[in-house]
């Protein structure tokens, strides 16, 4: 076994009402990260209340809360701040 397969998987939380979208992220990602897929923004507050994200990736455009809405609410509850926009 190789160093780099006993290494631990970063942990991404990718938040996108689209379903469509979520699928890809996951069929590009999945082998590389340890992927939580969120489609209903709110849902990542709850997610964020017991578990932990290395990276958080948020659509801007989602009918509950925008990206940066929901960052600004993600970020008091996330150990990390690390977080990346999608706009399309």
């Amino acid at each position: 076994m190789s160093r780099l397969s006993r290494l631990k998987k970063p942990h991404v939380t990718i938040v996108d009402d689209d379903s469509d979208n979520l699928e890809n992220y996951q069929d590009l990602l999945e082998d590389d990260f340890d992927l939580q897929l969120i489609q209903r923004p709110l849902e990542l507050l709850t997610f964020l209340n017991t578990n932990k994200t290395d990276i958080m990736v948020l659509d801007l455009h989602m009918p509950e809360l925008n990206g940066f809405e929901l960052y600004e609410k993600a970020r008091l509850l996330a150990k990390e701040d690390s977080c990346y926009f999608l706009n399309r």
